[in-house]
């Protein structure tokens, strides 16, 4: 289990290894939902809210993955 702190802005920071467990990536597109009082997080497939930018200014390509976690 891997407790976070909800910031005041309402942000939280995916932690690297789940973040890579679940195959996200900076712009995918996340949906939130709320069950039996829990949040799920799914990774929406094919969808981006942002290009991610490489380290030359130069968008990168983007692919698509669908990745549902739930507890």
């Amino acid at each position: 289990m891997t407790i976070l702190t909800l910031r005041p802005k309402n942000q939280v920071t995916v932690p690297k290894d789940i973040a890579e467990a679940a195959g996200l990536h900076v712009g995918d597109a996340l949906d939130f939902t709320v069950v039996d009082g829990a949040v799920v997080i799914s990774k929406v497939d094919g969808q981006r809210t942002l290009a991610p930018r490489s380290r030359t200014g130069s968008p990168r390509p983007t692919t698509s993955a669908s990745v549902t976690e739930s507890s």
